[in-house]
């Protein structure tokens, strides 16, 4: 049975719109409802040619290029978009919102009666004007609001921290005196939402992709579990068999000394608005339990992800 919709990918090659691809690929049902085109600016990249050898329809387009996006969406049921995020370049906000308008332009130009947008929270409007520059918040939610607008059903999902950032960012260093030490600039109490982006996307939209109409409009909260930076460390302790202490610091000692301003500014208006507000907001706890008693599947847990981390090193 060849099947009846197609399904757009963005970021096909990335976490998210790969787990979505794994997801629907392994289904029974949805593998028989949808047929993937997998977009992706280089179709010659092995990670396209790993899709293309699974069945997948790569094809090849570009955020910046209209024509490209016109071929890609053309006669889709449902498109999948998001948007990757910068901290650098003065204009990275507004590259990034014009980018998601054209893609999501295309998607109702060619067809799609649904859209499902990767967004994060309105962190301007949550925090009443005093976090104005976590720019990849800034351009996901203008982006969510103009959708909305679009004569299309949305569906929209805010993933939480990823679990990813520990293997860069978000992962312990090894200090002067020896120790293992995790180091922010925000308060051991911070909360974060936290998902395996690349293993549970498509489960949380699992549903979504059964029964779009019964998620028309919603914005969906997707994490695995909350940790503050308490117990996060408490986790890497167990799972690496030495002690990893959190220490509250400067931005220099965060980022370096050497860091861009303007990408030390964006960060660290985007971490001090998950020190002092619920990222999704005051009913985060309810809104993450719902997200994972819908998920299709069992979720991975922060000590699963450091685990497999650990053993992949």
């Amino acid at each position: 049975m060849v099947p009846s919709k197609i399904l757009v990918v963005f970021g096909s090659t990335g976490n998210q719109g790969g787990s979505v691809i794994d997801y629907v690929l392994k289904d029974p049902s949805l593998s028989q409802e949808f047929s993937i085109r997998a977009v992706t600016r280089d179709v010659s990249a092995s990670a396209a040619a790993a899709l293309t050898s699974r069945g997948v329809e790569v094809v090849q387009a570009d955020a910046d290029d209209l024509e490209s996006l016109a071929h890609a969406t053309q006669g889709a049921n449902t498109t999948f978009i998001m948007t990757p995020s910068s901290f650098a370049g003065e204009d990275a906000e507004a590259i990034e919102l014009a980018r998601g308008k054209a893609m999501a332009d295309a998607a109702v130009s060619g067809g799609s009666k649904y859209i499902i947008f990767s967004t994060l929270p309105d962190v301007i409007k949550a925090s009443g004007g005093k976090y104005t520059k976590a720019t990849n918040f800034n351009a996901k939610a203008q982006i969510e609001q103009y959708i909305r607008g679009l004569p299309v059903k949305s569906i929209f999902y805010a993933p939480g921290w990823f679990m990813q950032n520990c293997a860069h960012v978000w992962g312990p260093r090894r200090m002067a005196d020896n120790s293992l030490a995790l180091l922010d600039i925000v308060s051991p109490g911070t909360r974060f939402p936290l998902i395996d982006v690349q293993a549970d996307t498509g489960k949380f939209l699992a549903p979504v992709l059964a029964q779009p109409e019964a998620f028309a409009g919603q914005t969906l909260s997707l994490a695995s579990e909350i940790r503050t930076y308490r117990e996060v460390v408490e986790i890497m302790s167990k799972v690496r068999g030495e002690t990893v202490h959190y220490r509250q610091v400067s931005a220099d000692e965060v980022f370096g000394s050497q860091c861009p301003p303007l990408i030390v500014e964006r960060m660290g208006a985007m971490m001090r608005f998950y020190e002092e507000y619920p990222v999704f907001g005051p009913d985060m706890d309810r809104l993450v339990a719902q997200s994972v008693a819908m998920a299709g599947g069992r979720l991975t847990t922060f000590e699963e992800f450091l685990t497999r981390l650990q053993e992949s090193a």
